[in-house]
């Protein structure tokens, strides 16, 4: 969603180390669509994080003086389908903003409560890679020694859609297990439940959470 001067934006699509830029629209190629909403589909290599990076020659972003911008970033052609949302982003920045997001299929559990926890499972291959679904379960219940069980609890405000978290390694390459922006958007002042399983070798994780207007409550 663009703001009423929207010659000043652009985007790309790059790797997260920045040598390949899949996709590029430079500033001015917006500058007909004042105040629209754009739709823009692209392929990308499965599996693959990329970067989402967000330019505004005016310095001022295109949120919230001039319009309410936003990003958001779906799995699949349509953008009708909420639970395909991978991320959503406000527009409130200056210059730049970088949206990093891993290409594939979004999450397919719905969002939990008190009474009905989510669990994830998370498992390390031989190649050394995490990815969601590695650890052995049935019925929801954890059956693999290398894994471990972590639960974790969130009280949330009324503006729940600003909030997001993520787990990952101590050293911030690889991202084990997240909630994107927008994922809690009916969950309203709501306490949540997540239980998360990762593997448990004697790895330092990081967790962080992330409220998009700066506000978290």
């Amino acid at each position: 969603q663009l703001d009423q001067w929207s010659d000043e934006t652009g985007f790309s699509i790059q790797s997260i180390d920045g040598s390949n830029t899949f996709f590029d629209w430079p500033a001015g190629s917006f500058s007909d669509q004042s105040s629209d909403l754009i739709f823009e589909t692209v392929l990308l290599p499965r599996d693959t994080e990329m970067n989402l990076r967000v330019t505004d020659k005016g310095g001022d972003g295109f949120c919230c003086l001039y319009g309410e911008g936003y990003v958001k970033i779906y799995a699949g052609e349509s953008a009708e389908d909420e639970s395909a949302l991978l991320v959503f982003k406000s527009a409130e920045f200056e210059s730049v903003l970088s949206i990093i997001f891993q290409v594939g299929p979004a999450p397919s559990v719905a969002p939990a409560t008190t009474s009905s926890p989510t669990v994830f499972a998370a498992k390390a291959p031989s190649n050394g890679s995490i990815s969601s679904g590695w650890c052995d379960t049935i019925d929801g219940k954890l059956v693999d020694d290398s894994c471990v069980e972590v639960t974790l609890v969130m009280e949330l405000d009324k503006f729940s859609a600003e909030t997001s978290w993520s787990i990952g390694s101590n050293d911030g390459r690889t991202n084990f297990v997240s909630r994107p922006d927008g994922y809690y958007a009916e969950m309203q002042s709501q306490k949540i439940i997540e239980t998360v399983y990762l593997p448990d070798d004697g790895r330092k994780y990081q967790f962080k959470i992330v409220d998009f207007m700066g506000e978290l409550k």
